[in-house]
């Protein structure tokens, strides 16, 4: 989550907190009491660093919460098929762990849109490259419409490939003390 480096005391606290709203695992995925190690699958890294990007943006967490648990089974599905369409040598490209330096333009891309609980339209949208309506809007990551709210845009592509490409690096930690 932190991208290679080693992790700040605040994202460690954002981590404990979308746990307790239900982010990444459900009741089902945890053990009870103490000891019983969080094990983080691809589904869970994904949609812990989606939530990430979605409180570094302003979204209030409550938000988060409700976008991502309420739509989970579909998102999951989302993800894996994302993962599965990226570009061949995707996750050895030198963007991939430029942490935002180099921002390259993929194709196929696949974006999300989270509208806010007033949106006509839902709470997610998902979203090819052709269909985010104006280029210079994509590079904020945010469309606005007359007399709306803006709407975050998250490149769920670059996203994926980010957080698969760091997780691979990543030392196993063992449990105990350290």
């Amino acid at each position: 989550m932190s991208l290679g480096s080693a992790p700040e005391e605040k994202l460690l606290e954002q981590i404990r907190y979308l746990r307790q709203l239900g982010i990444p695992f459900d009741s089902s995925e945890l053990g009870v009491g103490r000891g019983h190690r969080l094990r983080y699958g691809f589904d869970h890294l994904v949609e812990t660093y989606l939530a990430l990007v979605g409180l570094r943006r302003g979204v209030r967490p409550k938000n988060i919460a409700g976008f991502l648990v309420g739509d989970r089974k579909t998102l999951r599905r989302y993800y894996r098929q994302t993962y599965l369409e990226a570009p061949e040598g995707a996750l050895e490209a030198e963007w991939v762990k430029s942490r935002g330096r180099a921002v390259p333009r993929l194709e196929p891309e696949r974006w999300l849109r989270l509208h806010d609980r007033y949106a006509e339209r839902g709470k997610i949208e998902f979203l090819r490259s052709d269909e985010v309506t104006d280029p210079r809007d994509m590079m904020s990551m945010v469309e606005r419409y007359p007399g709306e709210a803006a709407r975050l845009l998250v490149p769920l592509t670059r996203l994926v490939l980010e957080v698969v490409a760091w997780a691979k690096e990543a030392p196993e930690t063992r449990p105990g003390p350290q």
